[in-house]
């Protein structure tokens, strides 16, 4: 049996609210539409649903351009992106939405110490919303990058091959020229085909094509590939410009490597 002081205790608690550092928590770690998903629990509470529907349609919205941006565009631009830049900034917009919708709110609440809702629960919804936003979203994704046909890519794969073409004869140089002949054979020859597999790459990397995850990968490995044959060369004229005899020792490392890039180039195949 309830007291009448327990009555009137009840009758006057206030529904609490998410608070800003809750709401941007959860657009850190789940994206904006995690954040419109606690404004619109706060404008739930306040009696504006419709202008909270509107906001989860808007950060709804928001999201998937966000996912746009990070699959789609070119991987070698995005990852000159900190990781933490888009999330901060995201975070920062949803925070100045919630200033604006219920900051008063807000500040009332805080002045007369009344606590918001949990911040881990806050958190909870941010992942569960991140989850399920980005199920759906590569349901689609993952079919229209692996439809996509990177014509761009097979010529570029082509003048690659073409380039590592003329550098066949390597072995034998390398085995049978005298040091002063495999250093003109290295400046003259090698390098500028390799250093132009460099640059192919690079075209690759900023251009706007669509590369499946495992052209990618190539791509990648490729880059190493190309980066470690540059080295045998620069390794191999640093050595006799100083007039050093340790060229042999240092390129058997990169050999090496190389024949590792080479096994999973293999396997991707």
């Amino acid at each position: 049996m309830f007291s009448f002081y327990e009555m009137e205790n009840e009758e006057l608690e206030i529904p609490k609210l998410y608070s800003y550092f809750g709401i941007c928590l959860a657009t850190f770690f789940g994206g904006p539409l995690a954040g419109g998903v606690l404004i619109y629990k706060n404008l739930h509470v306040l009696n504006e649903r419709s202008k909270g529907l509107k906001i989860v349609i808007l950060f709804f919205i928001f999201q998937v351009l966000l996912f746009c941006f990070i699959i789609f565009l070119p991987k070698y631009f995005v990852n000159q992106i900190p990781n933490f830049l888009i999330p901060f900034l995201t975070a920062l917009i949803v925070y100045q939405s919630s200033k604006k919708l219920f900051g008063e709110e807000l500040k009332f609440r805080e002045i007369n110490e009344i606590k918001p809702k949990g911040n881990l629960k806050a958190l909870g919804i941010g992942f569960l919303v991140l989850l399920l936003s980005s199920s759906i979203f590569l349901s689609f994704a993952i079919p229209m990058r692996l439809l996509s046909d990177p014509v761009e890519f097979e010529n570029f794969l082509v003048d690659f091959a073409d380039n590592e073409a003329k550098t066949a004869d390597f072995n034998d140089h390398f085995f049978n020229l005298s040091d002063s002949e495999l250093a003109s054979y290295f400046q003259n020859d090698y390098l500028p085909i390799w250093y132009e597999n460099k640059e192919l790459i690079q075209e690759i990397k900023e251009s706007d094509i669509q590369l499946s995850w495992d052209l990618e990968k190539k791509l990648e490995l490729l880059d190493k590939y190309t980066d470690k044959r540059i080295l045998v060369g620069e390794v191999f004229l640093k050595d006799y410009k100083n007039r050093h005899a340790t060229y042999i020792e240092d390129i058997n490392l990169i050999m090496g490597d190389i024949h590792d890039i080479l096994r999973e180039l293999e396997e991707l195949y």
